[in-house]
């Protein structure tokens, strides 16, 4: 896609709603990790995505938009990237957990680990092992 593409979604109400993507737009936004499928409509463009790339806090209704949301190709490739950041921040933040191996013989992240009469437990085995 061009450097100068605008797109422009509408807002779709129904069993579901959300801001839904043509097949056209699916094709060109869906590898860029900033939509996401609904299994009712189809690919659309979540709330928090579609604030970002307009930069306006009322762009998860689009009742309130008249049902339109325009943004521009350099919109997506800077969304994309936030996007892309956060995934990374997450799976850093999941490799930093501490995983024990409690006296039950389950291994959880040491925040989960609980002490009982017995020992230490996972919270799955908390009542058996408080006996």
């Amino acid at each position: 896609m061009s450097e100068h593409t605008t797109y422009t979604v509408r807002w779709y109400t129904g069993y579901s709603s959300g801001w839904l993507l043509t097949p056209e737009q699916t094709a060109a936004l869906q590898p860029t990790g900033i939509t996401w499928y609904d299994r009712s409509i189809g690919e659309t463009i979540p709330s928090a995505v579609a604030k970002a790339l307009t930069n306006n806090p009322n762009a998860w209704a689009g009742g309130l938009m008249d049902g339109v949301l325009t943004f521009t190709q350099e919109d997506v490739d800077r969304v994309a990237e936030m996007v892309r950041q956060t995934a990374e921040r997450r799976a850093a933040q999941r490799a930093q957990v501490e995983m024990v191996r409690c006296d039950c013989g389950h291994t959880v992240a040491r925040n989960l680990v609980m002490s009982t009469s017995r020992g230490t437990s996972c919270p799955d085995c908390y009542d058996r092992m408080s006996d």
